[in-house]
């Protein structure tokens, strides 16, 4: 299968090609991501050379540019023009998602090599970027629990992986309940004070929903600013706001 997030995307400023990326090509893209993240750690973890900055902590940084790539047109599709489909996929790489994020997170050996180079820092000449990432990326680790017990870093684990299912349901309900809701006007004027661009912004969003001919408002944001600001009824106003 060919994959858009396999090739190198020759568009204007690096802009996705939304019209190439179909719903099967998340998961290869993912999948492919988090073993070139592992293969990448296993590298830094496996040289035999005494950890330095070169080879240890930038090693690190410049590791996970496809799932950077993958990420950062699925989440954001997730949040804001998502299908069914996706919410399925997203229900599916969110625990692994999380799960390998808290792997790579507390693996010991890569740890280990941190914290060597984070230890003897003050004998570094590193500029001021490098000072920011070196001290940025131990925080990372300790936060994740890299420095604590066998038993609790795998507790941290299952309550990361736990956290990142319940953490998208949460927010997928909150997407449906949004999209759910609708403020229907059979008329312009009970839209009275409304400019004429948002008026036909909802009367294009009543053609979507199946209601040809009437005002349809919503909460998301372009439809319920816009109301508040400018519609004249009060209590239309309220049951928007309230909603």
């Amino acid at each position: 299968m060919s994959n858009p997030f396999f090739k190198e995307w020759h568009t204007p400023f690096g802009i996705p090609p939304f019209e190439q990326i179909k719903e099967e090509h998340y998961v290869p893209a993912f999948d492919k991501a988090f073993s070139e993240i592992d293969a990448a750690i296993d590298a830094i973890v496996e040289n035999k050379e005494e950890a330095t900055f070169d080879n240890t902590i930038e090693a690190f940084e410049r590791t996970g540019s496809l799932l950077n790539k993958v990420g950062g047109v699925f989440f954001p599709l997730t949040s804001s023009n998502t299908t069914d489909e996706l919410q399925a996929i997203e229900m599916e790489i969110a625990p692994r998602y999380a799960a390998h994020i808290s792997r790579v997170f507390n693996n010991q050996g890569l740890f280990k090599r941190v914290k060597a180079v984070y230890e003897c820092r003050d004998d570094l000449i590193l500029d001021a970027d490098q000072v920011q990432l070196l001290q940025d990326t131990h925080t990372n680790f300790v936060r994740a629990g890299a420095a604590l017990s066998d038993e609790s870093r795998a507790e941290i684990q299952a309550m990361d992986e736990e956290l990142a299912g319940l953490k998208t349901q949460f927010a997928q309900n909150i997407l449906k309940d949004t999209n759910n809701f609708e403020l229907v006007l059979d008329s312009a004027e009970e839209g009275k004070g409304l400019p004429e661009s948002v008026l036909q912004a909802a009367l294009g969003e009543g053609e979507q929903r199946g209601k040809p001919g009437q005002y349809v408002f919503t909460i998301s944001r372009s439809s319920i600013t816009p109301f508040l600001q400018f519609a004249q009824d009060r209590n239309l106003r309220e049951k928007i706001y309230t909603a």
